[in-house]
């Protein structure tokens, strides 16, 4: 099931309220309604109300998520908007909101880790911990950022010496967010479109021959700022 928080159907705020203040609405049908697409929040399963519902593996574009809460915040409703909490399981577990009004959609306040696992191959990110991260696309382009990622890296990638992670603080870059990660002068400069397509640049500085071979099998090629590597793809 894909559910996407839509941007084409204001008028469905105002009715979505009053029909939530009378019955309990299901989240399910909240966000079929909604049209939740635009977001890329997915679940296998989606029970309870707006006010206090149970998505099953949930996934952030192809993400996951695991099993997640979900509610559905009024007040944003009264000005246009449609805020949906969200609380995973544990100390890792994600947290913060998706949020879609007329024209735009992002995220709000989102901390917690997210498994990436093969989905960057052949770049060897493992996982994403996102602190306090808010992103807003308006028009078909980035209009707010900000929040802080740390990329933890694969360390058992044979004769590379990776740092074990990569940080850096997300802003906007003309139409695209930007996700610059980095430590010393190694770093991944990650940008996202609104459709979430992907582009990474993978800058890395091999030290010796052996380091070099490494670098090289992973389709990385030398250049006037160390190794490179150039990467597109959707999350």
């Amino acid at each position: 099931m894909r559910i996407a928080l839509a941007t084409h159907r204001p008028a469905l705020f105002g009715a979505l309220l009053a029909v939530a203040l009378i019955v309990t609405l299901p989240m399910r049908l909240a966000l079929a309604w909604l049209d939740a697409g635009s977001t890329g929040l997915a679940a296998r399963e989606v029970n309870g109300s707006v006010w206090d519902a149970r998505l099953s593996d949930a996934e952030l574009g192809e993400v996951p998520l695991g099993d997640v809460g979900a509610a559905l915040s009024p007040l944003d409703l009264l000005f246009g908007r449609a805020r949906i909490a969200l609380r995973g399981k544990g100390l890792d577990g994600i947290r913060g909101s998706l949020v879609v009004s007329r024209h735009s959609a992002g995220i709000a306040g989102m901390s917690g880790s997210l498994a990436v696992g093969p989905r960057l191959a052949p770049i060897p990110i493992t996982r994403l911990d996102l602190t306090g991260v808010t992103a807003r696309f308006a028009n078909g382009a980035c209009d707010h950022a900000d929040g802080r990622v740390t990329a933890l890296l694969a360390t058992d990638v044979a004769d590379l010496a990776l740092p074990t992670s990569l940080s850096g603080d997300v802003r906007c870059d003309g139409k695209a967010l930007l996700v610059p990660l980095a430590s010393g002068l190694d770093g991944i400069d990650l940008r996202l479109q609104p459709s979430g397509r992907y582009r990474a640049i993978v800058r890395f500085h091999p030290q010796g021959p052996a380091a070099i071979h490494a670098a090289e099998a992973l389709g990385m090629r030398a250049g006037a700022d160390g190794f490179g590597l150039t990467m597109e793809g959707r999350f």
